[in-house]
């Protein structure tokens, strides 16, 4: 049986039950933007299509780290994104050097290393610096030293 079949197409929530029991879907009076809510809050996904509805079970979200700046409240993210902290942490001086270059006022920021939730099925954003990065990596540039 579909979710469609089962509530409809304008109205339902879906209440997940464990042991393998998969989805069940009940009816109610929420909006489907509600349901819809409370099915990605489990982890699950709506599909619609041709058939009707489908729940899906969502790819975890993904953890990614980026080397950051923070200066006056606001925060740069300038290099990354990174699978390991550990990764970011060992550029965290290029980016210094590539932030300074950029921008004078990058010497009173703050640098260090953020760790992002990047939703499931989005790739995680590129690091504003990455492309200056990957040029003084292939020595078609140069930057001076700290």
């Amino acid at each position: 049986m579909t979710t469609d079949e089962a509530v409809g197409r304008d109205r339902a929530t879906a209440i997940l039950l464990g042991d393998g029991l998969g989805p069940h879907v009940v009816p109610a009076l929420l909006d489907l933007a509600v349901a819809e809510h409370v099915i990605h809050r489990w982890g699950w996904r709506i599909e619609h299509g041709p058939g009707g509805f489908h729940l899906l079970k969502e790819p975890p979200a993904a953890q990614v780290f980026y080397v950051t700046v923070q200066s006056g409240g606001r925060t740069g993210w300038l290099l990354g994104p990174y699978s390991t902290g550990a990764d970011a942490v060992t550029d965290i001086g290029t980016a210094r050097r590539l932030a300074r270059q950029a921008d004078p006022f990058a010497w009173f920021g703050a640098f260090g290393v953020t760790q992002v939730t990047v939703p499931a099925g989005r790739p995680p954003p590129r690091g504003k610096l990455n492309r200056l990065a990957a040029a003084w990596a292939r020595q078609e540039i140069e930057i001076p030293g700290p």
